[in-house]
């Protein structure tokens, strides 16, 4: 099942992104998001991110760094689909102490680089190269993406 990122349940990083119906596009290091799923219990064990990556030129591929429930944070170089999985060894997310015993799990989401060597935004008649649109999260169709509290405080450095 695919979720679009204006599900209400999908938190992105204030300030960062640009969401409408069907996608959310940013344009900057730092852009994030976030969310709480049962899919890791349910179905294949894995979530697809699938992103669009216009423009984007070969040698500055931004990348991307997410983790499952504050653990140890994973990187890769970004790529159309980019496939979160549980921990190597993990089975069972329900019983596994490493994801702490628990069915539900939170998602953080990062992107780490877009390349400063490259224009961010149209200049003189140019595309800009590093558009990053995340399109939707493939999630098994028995799963779902649930509420997530968000902390009341936030904090952009401009």
């Amino acid at each position: 099942m695919n979720i679009s990122p204006n599900n209400q349940n999908i938190y992105f990083s204030k300030g960062t992104w640009e969401i409408d119906d069907f996608r959310a596009t940013c344009y900057n290091s730092g852009a994030n998001f976030n969310f709480t799923t049962d899919a890791f219990k349910k179905g294949n064990k894995s979530i697809i991110l699938n992103f669009e990556m216009p423009n984007v030129v070969e040698g500055y591929t931004p990348i991307l760094a997410w983790r499952i429930n504050g653990l140890i944070w994973e990187y890769a170089h970004m790529s159309e689909q980019m496939t979160i999985t549980l921990p190597q060894g993990v089975n069972d997310a329900t019983e596994d102490p490493v994801m702490n015993g628990i069915a539900n799990h939170y998602i953080e989401v990062w992107v780490r680089t877009i390349s400063i060597n490259k224009p961010r935004w149209s200049w003189n008649g140019n595309i800009n190269n590093n558009v990053i649109i995340l399109k939707s999260i493939t999630i098994d169709d028995s799963a779902s993406i649930l509420e997530t509290i968000q902390p009341e405080t936030t904090m952009l450095c401009i």
